[in-house]
């Protein structure tokens, strides 16, 4: 065998492979490790998230125009190095904010972390699949270790019931996504991503029925692990039994990984246009995913089922970009397209990172025995704890789309791709100026909810004394997430730019 590419194969996977150790070696010093708490395996959960994002920065540096594996199984470019640097920032934040949460609660466990890295993994293979079969294989190893991570407080029924719900219907899901990939195998005989582009850009498989009905069937199966409506059923109850620490991984990084399988499976291999028939259901998706997510969260009167509803509907904007790219992409101008999809990843990365932060206040705000979920509880607490007030303010801002925070220029990318988008010739400018609309309606529903929690904070009379508990990991978390929300507000560009360099070869 060829020494160097085995060693170019051996450095591509090296963040696999750190991450997979690092599971094992928490798993048996869980069994086998000395002392009744074990809180030492948290710092040794950081130190190999840690390890594994550097990993991953280096091959994003050396990726160059990318390179392919396995027979073109696995893909190393500048998409898949882009997502596997914010699964794994978004990876070390959740190992950051579980620390404090699992001792202060008497759950830790070093299983806890060895699901969170298997999960990651999971992520990773998903952003680098080149065919289905390992995409199948990404998938189903991050959603069998977030299922348990969501159950992981066993000793709660709202734990157990989210692990239960979420288990049942991510079941039926990948049941759908496999009898949809077995359907595109079928007719187009392959399950290479790289020979499915090559036969969609020809054209003729769009008029095989059976093709288009795996297409869907794959589309349904992605649209659940990003929560889109009506495959959404599943996330106010996870996001609100699991785990809180749990929850912010599942809607970070989860959702990140779920749109990095529909971006590389559908604009990327599919391509778009009018003859690509997934552009027009997942506009339809877009639009009653934001219009179901928004809507509903302004009737919550629970913090975490809030940010849930909130997370469908951040959902919705981002399957918007994902169908300018598509409209876009069939009409020559592989530039707008690039916009729409750079838009895409930028929105996912800070939607992330300030989703993690408006958790972590979560958990600072909680106790053992009462977290303190319910926006009654929240009454007076930004003027009780300033600095957490404000940390808290600032997410919400982010997350409305208000200057100047990261979550303002999310919004500005993708409604610029949109509005861009309609003025490319022989596009669908009726439906493009629909989806700027409606993102933009969408985005004033939200500010409701969002004053609505700045109101509790700072303009209701407190119930009771409530001041953030001593989680001094939690806290250094939330104070690098506020930075870093505020920073990409003022200086964006340099991660749009890595976004779009991500698609340089779309056309």
């Amino acid at each position: 065998m060829n020494p160097v590419v085995q060693m170019s194969t051996t450095f591509a996977l090296l963040p696999l492979v750190i991450l997979a150790a690092s599971g094992v070696a928490l798993l048996l010093l869980e069994v086998f490790g000395s002392g009744e708490r074990r809180e030492y395996l948290g710092y040794l959960a950081i130190a190999g998230a840690v390890s594994a994002g550097l990993a991953m920065v280096g091959i994003t540096v050396s990726a160059g125009g990318g390179a392919t594996f396995f027979d073109g199984a696995m893909v190393v470019d500048r998409f898949a190095s882009f997502v596997g640097v914010g699964v794994l920032a978004f990876l070390v934040f959740a190992v950051l904010l579980s620390v404090d949460y699992l001792r202060e609660h008497q759950i830790a466990r070093g299983e806890y972390y060895a699901l969170l890295f298997f999960a990651a993994a999971g992520m990773l293979v998903v952003a680098s699949a080149g065919d289905f079969i390992v995409l199948f294989l990404g998938i189903e190893l991050l959603s069998l270790s977030i299922y348990v991570l969501a159950g992981y407080w066993r000793s709660t029924d709202l734990s157990v019931e989210a692990s239960i719900k979420y288990f049942l219907l991510g079941s039926f899901a990948s049941a759908i996504l496999l009898f949809g990939i077995v359907l595109i195998w079928g007719e187009a005989g392959t399950l290479s991503f790289a020979a499915l582009k090559s036969a969609a850009a020809g054209g003729a498989v769009w008029q095989n029925t059976a093709f288009v009905v795996g297409v869907f069937l794959v589309l349904g199966g992605i649209a659940f692990k990003v929560a889109a409506v009506p495959f959404h059923m599943w996330t106010p109850d996870a996001y609100q039994g699991a785990p809180t620490s749990v929850t912010a991984f599942m809607g970070a990084a989860v959702k990140l990984a779920g749109f990095a399988a529909l971006v590389r499976v559908f604009p990327m291999s599919f391509g778009g246009g009018a003859g690509a028939m997934w552009v027009e259901p997942v506009v339809v998706l877009a639009l009653i995913t934001m219009t179901v997510g928004n809507l509903a969260a302004l009737t919550q009167s629970n913090v975490k089922r809030l940010f849930a509803y909130s997370s469908i509907a951040h959902a919705g904007y981002v399957l918007a970009g994902v169908a300018v790219a598509g409209l876009v992409l069939g009409k020559g101008d592989g530039a707008a397209s690039r916009d729409a999809l750079a838009g895409v990843l930028f929105y996912l990365a800070t939607y992330g990172l300030t989703f993690l932060g408006a958790i972590g206040v979560v958990i600072l705000l909680g106790r053992r025995g009462d977290e303190n979920l319910t926006l009654d509880a929240w009454s007076g607490f930004g003027w009780q704890a300033p600095a957490a007030g404000i940390a808290i303010t600032v997410f919400l801002m982010s997350l409305g789309g208000i200057p100047p925070t990261a979550g303002f220029f999310a919004k500005f990318y993708l409604l610029r791709a949109t509005i861009e988008g309609a003025g490319v010739q022989g596009a669908a400018s009726g439906t493009l100026y629909t989806l700027a609309i409606f993102i933009a309606l969408n985005s004033l529903i939200a500010l409701g909810y969002y004053l609505k929690l700045i109101i509790f904070l700072y303009m209701r009379r407190p119930e009771k004394e409530l001041t953030p508990t001593r989680l001094p990991v939690v806290s250094i978390a939330v104070v690098l997430l506020v930075f870093l929300v505020l920073a990409l507000g003022v200086l964006p560009g340099r991660l749009y730019d890595f976004g779009y360099s991500a698609f340089a070869a779309l056309r």
